[in-house]
C-alpha cells in the first residue's frame, strides 16, 4: 500500500525486522577517545556485575535480560542498528530537527 509516495508496507516490514531484532537496548558508551585500558576495566565491571545473580533477578522483574559483552560487539550492535534504522528514516523521509 503506498500513500502519498510512501510504501507503508516496506516501512511497517522494516520497523518489524527491527524489533524482532532486537531494537531496544541499554548500553554505556565513554567519550571519544577514552583510553583503551580504561574502556577494559569499566567494560569488566559492568560485565562482572550483569552476570550476578542478583542483578539478573532485579532485570528479569522488568522482562529484560542481560547481554555482557565486549566493546567491540557492542559496536557491532550500534554500527546494525544505525544502518537498519537509517534506512527505515530515508524510506520514510525521516528528518532530523
Amino acid at each position: 500500500m503506498t500513500f502519498a509516495g510512501i510504501n507503508y508496507l516496506a516501512v511497517v516490514a522494516a520497523a518489524v525486522a527491527a524489533w524482532l531484532a532486537g531494537a531496544v537496548w541499554y548500553g554505556l558508551l565513554a567519550p571519544a577517545g577514552t583510553p583503551a585500558p580504561v574502556v577494559g576495566k569499566l567494560n569488566a565491571a559492568v560485565n562482572a556485575r550483569l552476570k550476578t545473580a542478583e542483578m539478573q533477578a532485579s532485570l528479569a522483574k522488568l522482562s529484560l535480560d542481560a547481554r555482557p559483552m565486549t566493546p567491540e560487539q557492542f559496536g557491532t550492535v550500534l554500527v546494525e542498528d544505525m544502518r537498519i534504522w537509517g534506512a527505515l528514516a530515508q524510506q520514510t523521509g525521516i528528518k532530523l530537527e
